[in-house]
């Protein structure tokens, strides 16, 4: 059973809903964004334990994005897309690709730079360029702020499992504890020179950003910026 609830990302920000939810081999987070009272909301990453106590906060008629934001995030699209009559799915070409291969075909799709048009100007959504696992980025501009959802590209892990074969796994696949960049997410960039440049450049635009991760705690601290472009320096060293 899961056990953890949907709250709000901020005392301050009410728009912006978060929770973690467990898989067999991690602990991972859903975000539901309300865009238009209770009419639209953008749901990240969307975690099928989660769902029942989504459908609380969602109201069955809504319209509601559903962002499948990486090939690794999933097993619970087709339940929340079946639960919302007006749903529809936002994912890249390599994540719909899997999607069918799990059984769902024939859905309708939109890629991310389609949004950008019908999305409030508080709201952006990315592509990572050069990145073959499909990732995709959403920020939200909130009291001076960038809430920045991010997938697997980085995670910022308070502790490890207490579960010794989780744990084992953990050291296997070289996940270290705050801030940090996975040796399996750096081979799925084709081009590291590209792929910083266009972080920083990101980075640059971003207002004191937040990171809300789909793995770890939300990352509130000032000086994220510094912090992440040092990592980038560190991790995807070109040559």
């Amino acid at each position: 059973m899961n056990s953890f609830q949907f709250e709000q990302v901020t005392a301050a920000v009410n728009d912006i809903l978060t929770a973690k939810y467990r898989t067999p081999f991690a602990l991972s987070r859903t975000v539901i964004v309300r865009l238009d009272e209770d009419k639209k909301y953008l749901v990240y990453s969307p975690g099928e334990p989660l769902l029942e106590q989504a459908q609380e906060i969602i109201a069955k008629e809504a319209e509601v994005i559903v962002v499948a934001p990486s090939l690794g995030h999933t097993l619970g699209v087709a339940s929340w897309l079946n639960a919302f009559p007006n749903a529809r799915l936002v994912a890249t070409e390599a994540t719909i690709e899997k999607l069918a291969k799990q059984g769902l075909t024939g859905m309708k799709y939109s890629e991310p730079e389609s949004l950008h048009l019908e999305l409030p100007e508080h709201l952006g959504i990315y592509r990572l360029p050069d990145c073959t696992s499909g990732e995709i980025w959403v920020t939200i501009a909130r009291q001076d702020r960038t809430f920045w959802l991010a997938c697997d590209g980085v995670m910022n892990l308070p502790a490890f499992s207490e579960s010794f074969i989780k744990k084992l796994l953990q050291r296997i696949y070289g996940l270290k504890l705050g801030l940090w960049i996975t040796p399996a997410f750096i081979s799925n960039i084709t081009d590291k020179g590209q792929f910083k440049a266009w972080v920083k450049e990101w980075l640059n635009e971003a207002e004191r950003p937040v990171l809300i991760p789909c793995h770890g705690d939300v990352y509130l601290d000032q000086g994220l910026e510094d912090r992440l472009i040092q990592l980038l320096e560190k991790r995807l060293k070109v040559g």
